[in-house]
């Protein structure tokens, strides 16, 4: 079975030659990375900071798993959880 090492480093050494790509391997990743974590930063604080909003809930089935997805929506911060009940929806 051969090896593909050489090959491998071949194609490796060829790629660190082009300056292009050199900069396209570690400067582009070095600005990305933190430019999304500062984007993914200010979007979380500004879910979690004093936007309010309001969710309406239609639980049909009230089982276990829907109870516990409406106990926890009741338990963030800044939501206003509406429960609807089926007489106020309009059924076909």
């Amino acid at each position: 079975m051969p090896t593909r090492a050489p090959s491998l480093m071949l194609e490796v050494k060829e790629l660190l030659r082009d300056p292009e790509v050199v900069v396209e391997m570690i400067l582009v990743p070095l600005l990305m990375f933190p430019i999304t974590g500062f984007a993914i930063q200010a979007s979380r604080g500004a879910a979690l900071g004093g936007v309010a909003t309001s969710m309406a809930v239609l639980n049909l089935d009230r089982g276990p798993v829907t109870q516990g997805l409406v106990a926890f929506l009741r338990g963030l911060p800044n939501v206003d959880l509406v429960e609807l009940s089926a007489d106020c929806v309009d059924e076909p």
